[in-house]
C-alpha cells in the first residue's frame, strides 16, 4: 500500500527517456534506506530491552520480600519434584530470570511499536504537503524520438 504511491510521486514526473536511471537510483536509495531502519530498529530494541531488564533487576535483592517468599515457595516446589536443594534453588532463580526477561521484551517491543506509530502519524501529517504529479508534457523533439525507437 505504500510503495506504489512513493514510486508514482518519485518517478511519475520525468520525462519519458529518464525512468531507467531514475528507477535505479530510486532502488538503491529504497533499499539503503532499508537496512538503516533495520539497523536503527535493531539497536533500539537491544537498548530499550536492556533499560526494560535493568529497572526491575535493580528492585530484586535480598531486602525484597516478596521476591525472597517467591523464591522459596519456587524452591519447595521445586523439590517436591524430585530437586535436591541447589538445583531447586538454581531453577527459582532461573524461572525468575526468565519472568523479568519476558516481562522486558514485552515493554521493549510496545515502546517499539509506539515509536513506529508515531513516525506513521507524523508521515500522514505530511501528506497534504505533497505536491500533485504532473506527467511530462511531450514536446515535439520527443515526440519524434519516440516513434523512431
Amino acid at each position: 500500500m505504500t510503495v506504489a504511491p512513493v514510486v508514482t510521486l518519485t518517478l511519475g514526473a520525468l520525462s519519458p527517456d529518464r525512468p531507467k536511471l531514475a528507477s535505479v537510483l530510486f532502488n538503491l536509495m529504497r533499499n539503503l534506506g532499508g537496512a538503516i531502519g533495520i539497523a536503527a530498529c535493531a539497536t533500539v530494541l537491544n537498548d530499550w530491552a536492556n533499560l526494560h531488564f535493568l529497572r526491575p533487576a535493580e528492585h530484586l535483592n535480598t531486602r525484597n520480600e516478596a521476591m525472597n517468599t517467591w523464591l522459596d515457595q519456587t524452591t519447595v516446589n521445586a523439590q517436591l519434584l524430585g530437586l535436591n536443594s541447589f538445583d531447586a534453588s538454581q531453577m527459582a532463580l532461573r524461572q525468575l530470570w526468565a519472568i523479568i526477561w519476558w516481562e522486558a521484551q514485552t515493554l521493549t517491543y510496545a515502546d517499539a511499536f509506539l515509536t513506529i506509530m508515531v513516525c506513521f502519524v507524523d508521515t500522514v501529517l505530511l501528506v497534504p504537503l505533497v505536491h500533485k504529479v504532473q506527467p511530462p508534457r511531450l514536446t515535439l523533439i520527443n515526440r519524434a524520438l519516440r516513434i523512431i525507437r
